[in-house]
């Protein structure tokens, strides 16, 4: 019959889809089975060199943790007021033991930096330890902003902004202060010439050149601007406006600013969020260990901490004091509205609670303990598909929280740090 639907034999799998039937070519299937689980083995032993890296670090004290231990340690000496000194040491629990105040002690954790709430803070932005509780959230702030600006189609820039080395803290935010007012009026000039807001987040960055008083303080600015997609040769107008401000004082160099288009690509937006953010605190300095290294003769406050010396102690003091309430991170106040509302954008971010009596054991460990579950957590959590992998991550929280309710000694807490979850 013409319209007859002939039937032929057909190849099928078996009911567990594992091996071929009749009628499939084996040849074919051993060979894209043998690569999958090669590519499999092969990231399985991507994790184990991991593990054994991270180890590495932590027996050679080159590890995140160390490294925060050490600014802690000089902080706690050296800073000028008593509640930087003392920060993150009392639970909250115990300053307000009230039976309605039982604030509990978390560790908190996200791909960029690790923190503790629940302890009493500070709040100075040049804190080692509070600064990182602000950090991750800012650069994942920033994130968000360049992506969202992508999405609109504005441009993006990087930019980094200087002046002369100054004598005094003093003297340099007042400086700068003046030229950032010179290049936000540049902004509103856009505005009304192209009918769009112009956005920024803007850091104030320092370095130090420890012995030379007369340049010793390197005050300058690292921002990302997002400026309208009409306005021409944006990069070289906010330079000329920046030095339009030079004087017999203070004449801040060509070869000094930098200002390049963000290329709108993941690691680049991921890079620039983090670079900006870090410039508001010492967090994401911390947390990539000593990564950012100082040019020439010049210092990072990192660097300044690291290096106990009278001199170093005395510099230090100098430009916290100097720096008393100066806001180091800024945001325009329309940067929200370029982050789109969308949940899967949102910071992941993992808390374990720590029993308020088991505080005392935790407290010499608990840096150690956080830059093990960040990098379980968001280094190795991860399947072979690149994606999160969320079983694993169940399993490392429930494993931290059982050892901390079960720990009696310090010592105890070690298994968690040494172990490899697989």
């Amino acid at each position: 019959m013409p319209n007859e639907i002939r039937t032929t034999k057909k190849a099928t799998l078996d009911n567990l889809c594992l091996t071929p039937v009749k009628g499939i070519s084996s040849t074919l299937y051993n060979t894209e089975f043998l690569r999958a689980m090669e590519f499999i083995r092969e990231k399985d032993l991507e994790k184990k060199r991991s593990f054994h890296a991270y180890l590495d670090r932590y027996e050679q004290q080159a590890s995140q943790a160390a490294h925060l231990k050490n600014l802690v340690a000089f902080q706690r000496r050296n800073a000028p007021s008593k509640t930087m000194r003392t920060c993150t040491t009392t639970p909250i629990a115990c300053i307000r033991s009230t039976a309605d105040d039982l604030t509990p002690i978390t560790l908190k954790v996200n791909e960029y930096a690790y923190s503790l709430s629940g302890l009493n803070r500070c709040k100075n932005p040049m804190c080692a330890m509070c600064s990182r509780s602000r950090a991750g959230q800012r650069s994942h702030r920033i994130r968000q902003g360049i992506e969202g600006a992508s999405d609109k189609g504005l441009q993006v820039l990087f930019v980094t902004l200087t002046i002369p080395r100054q004598e005094t803290v003093k003297g340099a935010r007042q400086e700068i202060a003046r030229r950032w007012q010179g290049v936000s009026s540049l902004f509103h000039q856009w505005k009304k010439s192209e009918g769009q807001s112009t956005y920024y987040a803007r850091a104030l960055d320092v370095t130090f050149k420890k012995y030379v008083p007369s340049q010793r303080y390197h005050l300058h600015i690292h921002a990302v601007v997002v400026a309208p997609p009409g306005v021409v040769n944006a990069s070289e107008q906010i330079q000329r406006r920046w030095m339009s401000y030079n004087h017999k004082g203070c004449k801040a160099r060509e070869a000094g600013q930098h200002i390049e288009a963000v290329k709108l690509q993941s690691s680049d937006v991921g890079k620039v969020s983090k670079y900006v953010a870090k410039m508001a605190g010492l967090a994401l300095e911390i947390a990539n260990g000593t990564a950012k290294k100082s040019k020439g003769q010049s210092s990072t406050l990192s660097d300044l901490m690291m290096d106990d010396t009278s001199l170093t102690r005395s510099i230090y003091r100098d430009y916290l004091q100097g720096m008393k309430r100066a806001r180091t991170m800024v945001f325009s106040r329309n940067w929200d509205d370029l982050i789109d509302d969308d949940n899967d954008n949102e910071l992941t971010e993992f808390e374990v609670n720590i029993p308020l009596d088991k505080w005392a054991i935790v407290s010499p460990v608990w840096m150690d303990l956080g830059d093990k579950l960040q990098f379980e957590l968001f280094t190795q959590s991860v399947n072979s598909q690149g994606d999160p992998d969320y079983h694993r991550r169940q399993r490392i929280i429930a494993d931290l929280q059982r050892t901390l309710q079960e720990a009696k000694t310090t010592a105890c807490l070690q298994w968690f740090i040494y172990s490899d979850f697989g």
